[in-house]
């Protein structure tokens, strides 16, 4: 957890904090409408958690990626929604599972959102707003013992919810936000496991709206 909290404050001063000089004089920006299509690349912590009902075990990770969106902005009011293609470099092996010396790798791989945000203005070019929607993450097997190696996949159908916030200055605007996800149950090769994947994130962006 403090690795998250470190990465998330770094993270959000480097979204955040955009300097702006020309000539020694701070540049003016235009005054956000909130309102237009967006494009945002992503990238931040990912922590992925298992859990049997008996123990946990959590994997962390980087998440990165993009999303694509359409804003309406109704006063102090924001509308949204979004569609977000991302990945993860999350993944953890356990070794002598069955056999001695027999190898399973858990990997996290593409996920794919689909939801909406409402949010309200807090100044002239920042709006804090949250999220939910769809999610669909792939989950990647390998069992390896021996010479033999067996591998399968499994989609996850879950929802998200999150909340963040964003500065924009002009057409261009940074992001940073908390996500949780909840996938339900894993099966390998077709067979439930009675093991739940959750996963938690902190991503920052940076996208410019049309």
């Amino acid at each position: 957890m403090k690795k998250v909290i470190v990465l998330a404050t770094l993270l959000g001063g480097m979204v955040f904090a955009v300097p702006a000089f020309a000539q020694g004089e701070l540049v003016p920006f235009e005054r956000p409408t909130f309102t237009g299509f967006t494009a945002t690349a992503l990238v931040g912590v990912d922590v992925v958690r298992a859990d049997d009902g008996t123990d946990s075990e959590s994997e962390n990770g980087v998440a990165y990626g993009g999303a694509v969106g359409y804003d309406l902005g109704l006063g102090h009011f924001v509308f949204g929604v979004e569609a977000e293609l991302a990945d993860s470099s999350t993944e953890t092996t356990e070794t002598s599972v069955i056999t001695a010396g027999d190898s399973f790798t858990l990997k996290a791989d593409r996920d794919i959102y689909v939801g909406a945000r409402a949010g309200v203005r807090a100044g002239s070019n920042v709006l804090l707003y949250v999220k939910g929607g769809y999610t669909n993450a792939r989950i990647k097997a390998v069992y390896t013992s021996g010479a033999t190696t067996v591998s399968a996949s499994d989609e996850l159908d879950g929802f998200r919810v999150g909340a963040g916030g964003e500065v924009a200055f002009g057409k261009v605007f940074g992001r940073l936000e908390y996500r949780y996800s909840d996938y339900g149950e894993f099966s390998f090769q077709g067979t439930p496991t009675g093991v739940s994947v959750t996963r938690h994130q902190v991503l920052a962006g940076i996208g410019y709206r049309f």
